[in-house]
């Protein structure tokens, strides 16, 4: 399971990888039962959490996300800073979205030594045959979603709640 911040002056330029972390769940699956997950987000940082485990917290410095970012070399950048003008968070000075989903398949976020107990990611990422390899594998991972249960509705990532409060910013 991974927590991801997207950011950078453009699609292109995105730096998740500098504000990324995973965790495994600590027996079973996370599709075993429901867990909670936290954002935290304030002023000085943006903290996600599992079943109360702290897994990655985004403190940009003083700096803000430009220099967290390394968008710049030297005193030299191919962009303008498009956050020049906010708070040191931006572009988390404001609202924006959070986005959970399950993620399956795809080349260069899962990488290839990952393992879905019991089995092994059923792809390589260098071989170009991603889907092909997925699907010629689903005898380990079809049963998995458990299609035959409850309408399917088992193999559907099922959110109970979102709560989200507005807290005093600190001083």
């Amino acid at each position: 399971m991974g927590s991801t911040l997207h950011f950078g002056p453009f699609l292109e330029a995105n730096q998740w990888k500098k504000a990324h972390a995973t965790t495994t769940a600590t027996s079973g699956t996370f599709g075993d039962s429901f867990h909670k997950f936290r954002l935290d987000w304030d002023d000085k940082a943006i903290t996600f959490s599992v079943d109360g485990q702290e897994i990655l917290s985004v403190d940009p410095g003083s700096g803000g996300f430009w220099d967290f970012g390394q968008f710049e070399k030297n005193g030299q950048s191919k962009w303008e800073n498009p956050w020049a003008a906010g708070e040191r968070m931006a572009p988390f000075d404001q609202e924006f979205y959070i986005i959970m989903n399950v993620a399956v398949g795809g080349v260069g976020f899962f990488p290839d030594e990952y393992v879905n107990s019991p089995y092994p990611k059923p792809w390589n990422d260098n071989t170009g045959h991603a889907a092909t390899a997925f699907w010629n594998a689903r005898n380990n991972w079809l049963p998995t979603w458990k299609l035959d249960h409850n309408n399917g509705e088992d193999a559907a990532m099922q959110v109970k709640y979102v709560r989200v409060w507005k807290t005093v910013p600190s001083s």
